[in-house]
């Protein structure tokens, strides 16, 4: 699957909401990979992951939770760390067409502008299965 993303609610500049693209691809028993990009104004949000969707509810997939566990690369204001990610959330499914929410969390490994970097995410997806 491959889509778009806004995410709303998040830790980061309060006024510019972050957009991206992600992509996952997801193999017979559920596992996968799944690669990440959001951005804001002052932020560029990289990262790449293992997923692990649950069995679609009904016996379809239509409907199915997800979780990912990942890496990746925070850049602001010339800065750049890496960051290790846990997510969470649920897609649905009608089609090929689809949407999906999901929670993250951020956690830096190192300090960037002297901050410890802890975020949480909240995104919105629209997502195109293929």
């Amino acid at each position: 699957m491959a889509g778009v993303f806004t995410t709303p609610f998040h830790d980061d500049a309060p006024d510019d909401d972050p957009w991206g693209l992600r992509a996952a691809a997801v193999f017979g028993p559920g596992i996968g990979v799944e690669g990440r990009w959001a951005h804001t104004a002052p932020s560029d949000y990289w990262s790449a992951g293992v997923i692990k969707m649950l069995p679609g509810v009904y016996g379809a997939k239509t409907i199915q939770p997800f979780g990912s566990v990942g890496a990746g690369r925070l850049e602001r204001d010339g800065e750049r760390i890496t960051f290790v990610s846990v997510a969470g959330g649920v897609v649905t499914f009608i089609g090929r067409l689809g949407l999906g929410v999901d929670f993250r969390y951020i956690h830096g490994t190192d300090p960037l502008a002297g901050e410890n970097v802890r975020e949480r995410h909240v995104s919105f997806e629209l997502l195109w299965r293929f």
